[in-house]
């Protein structure tokens, strides 16, 4: 049997921990992101008339 000195304190343990959960979670971010540039929706325009209705035109029309 080998001892091995390896020791990680409470502190160490959650920094490591934090690391993982952000790094997961900027990988979700930036998947997302460039998803939504890949499918692009058609631009939208609201138009406020006088009358207090809001109409919804699209730019293909």
């Amino acid at each position: 049997m080998r001892l091995v000195f390896a020791y990680l304190d409470p502190g160490a343990g959650s920094l490591i921990l934090q690391a993982i959960v952000g790094g997961f979670s900027g990988l979700v971010v930036l998947v997302r992101y460039l998803l939504s540039n890949r499918v692009a929706r058609p631009p939208v325009q609201l138009d406020a008339p006088s009358s207090g209705e809001i109409t919804v035109r699209r730019d293909d029309e």
